[in-house]
């Protein structure tokens, strides 16, 4: 979860707003754009800007692929709009490969679907190091824009990543064969 951070000063600040320690600024991404609060401001965790998760699925691959095992699946990255293009997307995806990493099962590549008319996502995610894998024409998706609820087909791109190179830059060795064949 991406968090806004805000600055306010004491007076404002409410029963339910959870104060940072002023020590916690390297934990804060783009620190160096909060003022300094010589006037007494504190900082507050403000509205969720951006979220991600990553669970271990089956989420076959197919031929050619282990897909015996459960992998690392990436889903729901969504920024609200007025954050996108500011980093946070890749910085909640960086958190989730690192997750992945910290794992005991030394998974060795991480997978995502995005829909196909989803442009910016899939240079996002191509950007990133993520790979064709294959196209599902049979996935569905719920459209709610009427009174009723409907499925409507959609075709989505299956993409992975490897993480050998985050591990190996992480200093970590593999003794067993990674999961590809």
């Amino acid at each position: 979860v991406a968090r806004r951070i805000e600055q306010r000063p004491p007076a404002e600040i409410e029963e339910h707003c959870e104060v940072m320690g002023t020590n916690n600024m390297t934990e804060i991404y783009n620190s160096e754009q909060l003022s300094t609060a010589e006037n007494g401001e504190v900082l507050v965790l403000g509205p969720i800007i951006g979220y991600c998760e990553v669970s271990e699925r089956k989420f076959g691959l197919g031929k050619g692929y282990n897909d015996t095992n459960a992998r690392p699946y990436l889903s729901n990255l969504s920024v609200i709009e007025s954050a996108r293009q500011s980093g946070i997307g890749s910085r909640l995806v960086d958190a989730c490969e690192e997750a992945v990493l910290d794992w005991d099962a030394k998974h060795t590549e991480i997978a995502l679907q995005v829909e196909e008319d989803n442009k910016s996502a899939i240079q996002f995610y191509k950007k990133r190091g993520y790979e064709y894998v294959f196209s599902d024409p049979t996935c569905k998706r719920y459209d709610t824009s009427g009174f009723f609820l409907k499925e409507n087909k959609v075709t989505k791109f299956a993409m992975i990543k490897r993480l050998e190179n985050r591990r190996e830059r992480r200093g970590e060795v593999r003794d067993d064969p990674p999961s590809l064949v």
